[in-house]
């Protein structure tokens, strides 16, 4: 593995070599038309940047928007981040599909994406679907396109389902309000047919893995940031990370008595921890 500085953060964390951080709920909220930076969010997210002592990569279930609609989001915002550092579902997704395809498998994927995304599949073979890929499709989630996707699912014993990510819901910025995430439609259609989503994003081990070889780094040595318990904090210890939950976003005071997952480390929010970072370092 590459040599990087080692930060000792805290007795819970011990030494850290790279650090993974979720974008929504953690360092900004998307409103219907602007971001809201989190407090504190952007000078810390620059403090991690600019001190050059551990690598990072900002690793997300979006799937509404493409990395280049996310990278100008953190340029509005005048974070200091390079694209190649930020991982959406969007291109990972393309990826799995163009692959097996070319492995013989045929894949022909019905595509239920938000409509900011759906050219990202145009070159794919949609004619006669044999599986389906869901994500945070918002406005076209509505009876029709998932009775479709039943219908495309239930059409052989075949077929896949593929789901970018399995977060429940995100808030929304500038707004206390909360809304439902990819994965309680993706559950409505595994109820339905009686299979299994392959989850591409959090908290697949192989999307958390390609991260971590991006940096060369093995999971031990790094730890993840997150306001979503099960796939940030709980995804992210099943591969052998540390996990830390912020209380922004999703967070909920329950969270912290999760059945499950008992993270490594609770901060009020992303600031906090790179204050206990630089502190400890």
């Amino acid at each position: 593995m590459t040599s990087h500085s080692t930060l000792n953060v805290s007795k819970q964390l011990g030494s850290v070599k790279a650090v993974l951080c979720d974008i929504h709920g953690v360092l900004f909220d998307d409103g219907d038309h602007d971001q809201f930076p989190i407090p504190g969010s952007v000078h810390a997210l620059n403090r991690l940047s600019t001190s050059g002592k551990v690598p990072f990569r900002l690793v997300s279930n979006e799937s509404a928007c493409t990395p280049d609609t996310v990278f100008k989001k953190f340029q509005k915002l005048k974070v200091d981040v390079e694209k190649s550092q930020i991982f959406v579902t969007v291109p990972a997704a393309y990826s799995v599909i163009k692959e097996r395809h070319l492995r013989f498998l045929d894949l022909r994927p019905f595509v239920l994406v938000h409509k900011n995304v759906q050219h990202c599949f145009d070159d794919l073979d949609q004619s006669n679907p044999n599986c389906v890929l869901l994500g945070d499709a918002v406005d076209n989630f509505h009876y029709d396109s998932l009775n479709e996707a039943f219908r495309v699912l239930m059409s052989s014993p075949q077929t896949q389902l593929f789901a970018l990510g399995q977060g429940k819901f995100y808030r929304k910025g500038g707004t206390e309000e909360l809304c439902l995430d990819v994965g309680p439609f993706t559950k409505a259609l595994e109820f339905a047919t009686g299979k299994e989503a392959e989850i591409i994003g959090k908290p697949s081990k192989t999307y958390f893995g390609a991260a971590l070889k991006d940096m060369r780094v093995d999971a031990s040595e790094a730890v993840m940031i997150g306001d979503d318990i099960v796939n940030d904090v709980g995804g992210a210890q099943s591969c052998g990370m540390k996990g830390v939950l912020v209380r922004t976003g999703k967070y909920r005071p329950s969270d912290e008595d999760h059945p499950t997952v008992q993270p490594d480390l609770i901060v009020d929010n992303f600031a906090q921890f790179i204050d206990i970072l630089f502190k400890d370092g």
